[in-house]
């Protein structure tokens, strides 16, 4: 069972910015310091729990174990996994869901800050795997093609580091769809997609 850390873990009550200045809008966000100071606290004191790691990006629903995707990745892989969830927000390991300001700060996507992003993503995950990679048997990166996130982790993919969904899963899932699933909105629950990451796993399941 995950042990989730409590709302004022890494930064107090007093401590916090006034009417959460710097929350809100991704540029502003992003270039926040705030944000850095706090995914170093979590990068230096994370334990990670099991063989396998599994990153994906956030979701608006908050917190973000209570979203459709990470509800489907917790109950296959909970046993398997620890899981990152990477976000304009910093490289937040789920135990963290709960703290300050991870359920505060509303940043959505803005193509303008695309390379921004890009970078500031590449700069926190490279310090996140210096830390942790070797302590994982196999990591596996979540992202739909399109995404900018996938763009930055292609890089990292090798034999102990995949990067999925592949483009010929990802088409079965847009082709097919999966029993009772809305694979538009979805896509990363749908089965082929589920069955894709036991694989990699190396476990033996089949839904």
């Amino acid at each position: 069972m995950i042990q989730f850390k409590p709302e004022d873990y890494l930064i107090s009550l007093k401590d916090r910015p006034l009417n959460n200045e710097g929350l809100f809008g991704e540029e502003i966000l992003l270039n926040n310091p705030l944000i850095d100071i706090l995914c170093e606290r979590m990068r230096n004191e994370y334990v990670p729990q099991h063989k396998f790691a599994l990153f994906s990006l956030c979701t608006k629903t908050r917190p973000y174990m209570k979203s459709k995707k990470w509800q489907y990745f917790n109950m296959y892989f909970g046993n398997y996994c620890d899981f990152i969830v990477c976000s304009n927000g910093g490289i937040i390991p789920i135990e963290y869901q709960y703290c300050y300001p991870f359920q505060t700060y509303n940043a959505p996507a803005t193509k303008k800050c695309d390379e921004l992003y890009k970078q500031k993503f590449k700069q926190r995950l490279d310090l996140f795997l210096e830390k942790h990679m070797y302590k994982w048997d196999k990591i596996i990166f979540t992202f739909l093609p399109n995404s900018r996130n996938r763009q930055v982790v292609q890089q990292y993919e090798s034999n102990k580091i995949y990067v999925i969904p592949s483009m010929e899963v990802y088409n079965d899932i847009q082709i097919n769809g999966s029993p009772r699933l809305n694979t538009q909105r979805y896509p990363q629950c749908a089965n082929q997609h589920i069955n894709e990451i036991f694989k990699i796993l190396g476990v033996n399941y089949d839904i």
